[in-house]
């Protein structure tokens, strides 16, 4: 984390699963995002994917600002469905047929709790009346949709201050990024204000069996397998 400042990365953000897969291991995206921020200055730091629909919504929105808080205002808070990991969503005992009504709860719930001292935050899936933390953000923090579907792209013309897709080819990328531009302008959203950013999933080596060998725990028995997919010739 101390040396990654002096480089050229723009932005931090990592991982976001509850579990980790059966040869690597995650770390818990707020206290990492948290250490960040305090070793840091100019760094972007943020989440990929933050799943709300995994998370008690004013807990997460009150960690995320606390974040924001640390960093100055250099979060950017990446949400989406969290398709890759069901195992997760047993574990915070949500119902996967549920996530996406959620997430779309949830989104303008955070932005709700981030503006105002005491909120009512009370939905389809969440009440809790009369609720407020501080420090507040001083500026609104970005949320970017993640995914690549067409219902990602939807939400992230409707909801999202950025849309991050997801290992999508520089073709596949322009396409969505099209899809996009139509239903924000059909929405009344001016589409040059929503950011536009793709996760790509790699490892960097001397040799292309060297990122292999740092790569392979990470993906295999994992919707991301086999490592040699992602060869960058």
């Amino acid at each position: 984390m101390r040396s990654s400042a002096p480089l050229v990365f723009h932005a931090l953000i990592p991982c976001s699963s509850l579990c980790s897969s059966r040869h690597a291991t995650t770390v818990r995206t707020v206290p990492a995002l948290s250490a960040v921020a305090a070793r840091t200055t100019k760094l972007r730091v943020g989440t990929s994917i933050f799943v709300p629909a995994r998370r008690n919504p004013v807990l997460s929105a009150h960690a995320l600002a606390s974040i924001d808080h640390m960093s100055n205002g250099r979060l950017i808070v990446g949400v989406g469905l969290g398709g890759l990991e069901p195992r997760d969503f047993q574990l915070a005992n949500t119902r996967l047929d549920q996530r996406a009504r959620i997430t779309d709860g949830y989104i303008p719930l955070y932005r709700q709790l981030w503006t105002n001292p005491i909120s009512d935050a009370t939905g389809e899936f969440y009440s809790c009346p009369e609720v407020g933390f501080g420090p507040l953000p001083k500026e609104s923090i970005p949320i970017w949709i993640g995914g690549s579907s067409p219902a990602a792209i939807d939400r992230a013309a409707r909801l999202g201050d950025g849309w991050l897709s997801i290992f999508l080819t520089p073709e596949q990328f322009v396409d969505g990024s099209k899809e996009l531009d139509d239903i924000a302008l059909r929405g009344g959203r001016d589409p040059n204000e929503i950011t536009r950013a793709n996760y790509m999933f790699g490892a960097i080596g001397e040799t292309t069996e060297e990122a292999e060998c740092v790569l392979r725990p990470a993906v295999e028995g994992s919707s991301m397998s086999p490592p040699s997919r992602w060869r960058v010739p």
